[in-house]
């Protein structure tokens, strides 16, 4: 397994290119997150998808810790994802990224799908249709693997509220 300090060197390296502020949202989003952590239930090859892919960041960290992962990130805004398509050249003609309604994630055969922080940014009344989409994407022992906030410890939870908003609704990231 890749160490953190590996893991963000090479990160680093991808998002060269991209404006501060991104690398900088990057930077604090992985600190912030145990993708590591998370990377360790994925399977090592395999079709994996990415709903709510943002910046691209688990995938390129997916595609650097196996490169037997084939990786597709979904998700509805072009400003992120103009940025996820300018990293996956320096990444992997594996690792492909595409606008779309995450509710609709229009892959089948998938070994296994992640939706990492994105659930409390959409209507509960949704959550039913993305988990059914999901289920039947899906291939049979496949994963579908879900990360949110969790609200304890205290300190922790009010820091990803504070980061989420500012990133989401202040700073339209």
């Amino acid at each position: 397994m890749i160490s953190e300090k590996e893991a963000i060197r090479k990160l680093l390296n991808i998002y060269a290119k991209c404006p501060l502020f991104s690398k900088l949202h990057i930077w604090v989003r992985f600190k912030s997150c145990p993708f590591l952590e998370l990377i360790k239930h994925i399977p090592e090859d395999g079709k994996i998808l990415d709903l709510g892919c943002g910046y691209g960041l688990f995938a390129c960290l997916l595609h650097l810790t196996s490169a037997g992962r084939n990786i597709t990130g979904i998700d509805p805004d072009r400003k992120k994802l103009g940025i996820a398509i300018k990293v996956t050249t320096n990444c992997s003609e594996k690792v492909s990224f595409r606008m779309g309604d995450i509710c609709e994630p229009g892959e089948n055969d998938l070994d296994c799908i992640t939706i990492i922080d994105l659930l409390y940014l959409i209507p509960f009344e949704r959550w039913d249709l993305i988990f059914e989409n999901c289920f039947n994407r899906l291939k049979p022992n496949g994963l579908l693997l879900i990360k949110e906030m969790g609200k304890k410890p205290s300190w922790k939870y009010i820091w990803n509220l504070i980061q989420e908003t500012l990133s989401v609704k202040i700073f339209n990231i």
